[in-house]
């Protein structure tokens, strides 16, 4: 499963800036944490964390064609 949250974030690395990327990292962080402490699928978490802002820097254009 690792090899997976690698590839993820490899591929974000390419998509977002910088400074959103480090954010999602520690929302990413945040979520591990939450999903320990409350029981709950860390893998889901992580997903949902990695994720949350992908289309953020996109155009309603660019949305709208993917």
């Amino acid at each position: 499963m690792e090899l997976i949250f690698d590839r993820i974030k490899k591929d974000l690395k390419h998509l977002l800036s910088e400074k959103r990327y480090q954010h999602t990292l520690g929302v990413e962080k945040s979520a591990i944490m939450l999903s320990e402490k409350y029981g709950e699928n860390i893998n889901k978490a992580r997903i949902s964390a990695l994720l949350h802002d992908i289309a953020k820097q996109l155009s309603h254009d660019e949305i709208k064609e993917k």
